[in-house]
């Protein structure tokens, strides 16, 4: 193929003349002039090597074309004759289908190929770019660390599970009676949420969108209170189901439910563990530890007999702090000597009960261990054969209190079939609100009023009586 590199406007007539020495290149057209010529080259034998044209050629070219982005003419339809012959013959013209024979064997010129447009393959390659760079982006934000890297500050209260509560209850040395029935203790998914978890969130009507600092969903100190308030539920639920039982457990000490992290008390206390003497005195109950404290004065120090979450006994020496009186009222007095716990009254039950409730934390079943604890020591059927889901807060008075997350533990209550949702009265309208038509919903403020809704459902709460059998 021969061409010269130079300018021409696209689809323009252009006669060209060729020359071996030098390229002299003009036209019949002066706004179709190719312009700043360079040398000449031959690839007529298939090498990319630029080769000169034999100096006794003199080539005109006419035809239609246009400049590529590389300044080279591409003619669309051209025809060519030798200058160097005085009398050329007829030359034949050329399409991209046909050749050419100016006047001599070697001057056959193959047809023109036809070259991809160079705006069309770089637009395809910015194409194809994007679409790898959007799904790579996607790959990391939705990988583990692109969820830290764009995690968002909201929590997430999604529907969590119903979960069997008889199967979490271990008894040692008592009755065991498993029933057909079951009772569920329901929960919700808190988790924190990267932007893209965040879009489809608040996009699902069974989930809440709350603020980080509302969900405490990466607070590790909530976190750990939660479980604490896990732990005491269990002890309270324990208790008020032997006293529903006509069982008065025994009393053992004062037990730890609190502790102010300012006081020097929680250097040497934790939760859960037991207070049962104060400088060698007894102490049985809550009233006990208080009236031994008040004897001594701020900043003195006291040894606290202490019964630790493993069973050994020890002595603590502590200093005891100034009463906080900031949100008490004008009955506080500051000058009042304080451990700086809260506690409860410390039973030991007739035998060993272990409810097992994995990483569930907070008191919201309470209640739900209660009845769990009833129906499963004694005979009969406390549900009556059904299968009920249960929620609320139990205090040691069988008083039941409300919760949160009731929608999310009603859409969990529906997803496991059960025929029955029992919730605290000041969440009733909410739980009812997403019940729909196959769960029902009843209201229960106390144990009692609880255990009267199973009777309507055909359980035998009446039948009760392990009072006398457990001693």
């Amino acid at each position: 193929m021969y061409g010269a590199r130079g300018s021409l406007d696209a689809g323009t007539a252009a006669s060209a003349t060729a020359m071996a020495a030098g390229w002299s290149i003009g036209s019949d057209n002066p706004a179709a002039e190719l312009a700043s010529a360079d040398r000449p080259w031959d690839d007529s034998d298939g090498e990319d090597a630029a080769e000169p044209l034999s100096a006794s050629k003199s080539i005109t070219v006419s035809g239609t074309g246009s400049v590529d982005p590389d300044g080279l003419v591409e003619f669309d339809r051209w025809a060519m004759t030798d200058s160097t012959n005085a009398n050329p013959p007829p030359n034949t013209a050329m399409t991209s289908n046909e050749m050419v024979n100016a006047d001599t064997d070697d001057m056959l010129l193959p047809p023109q190929p036809a070259r991809p447009h160079r705006r069309y393959r770089w637009g395809w390659i910015t194409f194809a770019g994007v679409i790898v760079l959007g799904l790579l982006s996607t790959a990391v934000a939705f990988s583990p660390i692109g969820q830290n890297l764009i995690e968002r500050p909201y929590c997430a209260f999604s529907p969590g599970s119903a979960r069997e509560t008889e199967r979490a209850i271990t008894v040692v040395d008592g009755p065991m009676h498993p029933s057909e029935g079951e009772i569920f203790f329901t929960t919700v998914s808190v988790k924190s949420l990267s932007i893209w978890e965040e879009f489809w969130a608040r996009r699902d009507s069974t989930v809440e969108v709350v603020d980080e600092d509302v969900g405490n969903c990466n607070n590790k100190a909530a976190a750990e209170q939660n479980q604490i308030q896990m732990d005491t539920s269990k002890n309270d639920a324990l208790l008020v189901a032997f006293q529903a039982l006509g069982i008065e457990p025994e009393p053992v000490g004062v037990q730890i439910v609190s502790v102010s992290l300012e006081a020097q008390s929680a250097e040497v206390l934790g939760l859960g563990e037991m207070i049962i003497g104060v400088n060698g005195n007894p102490v049985l109950s809550p009233a006990e530890l208080t009236e031994n404290v008040s004897s001594a004065g701020v900043g003195d120090e006291v040894v606290l007999t202490v019964r630790g979450l493993d069973g050994v006994e020890s002595d603590r020496t502590v200093v005891l702090g100034r009463n906080d009186c900031s949100d008490q009222g004008d009955q506080c007095d500051p000058d009042r000597p304080v451990i700086g716990i809260l506690v409860q009254q410390g039973v030991e039950l007739p035998y060993e009960i272990d409810i097992d409730s994995g990483r569930v934390g907070g008191p919201s079943a309470g209640l739900a261990f209660t009845l769990a604890v009833i129906d499963y020591i004694t005979e009969g059927e406390l549900t009556g054969g059904q299968d009920v889901a249960v929620t609320g807060t139990i205090r040691r008075d069988g008083t039941i209190g409300r919760v949160g997350g009731v929608p999310q533990k009603t859409h969990a209550a529906r997803r496991q079939g059960v025929d029955i949702f029992i919730v605290p009265p000041d969440d009733f309208e909410s739980a009812l609100a997403v019940a729909g038509d196959d769960l029902i919903i009843e209201q229960a403020a106390t144990l009692e009023e609880a255990l009267a809704v199973l009777a309507e459902l055909g359980g035998e709460p009446a039948e009760l009586a392990l009072g006398e059998t457990a001693n």
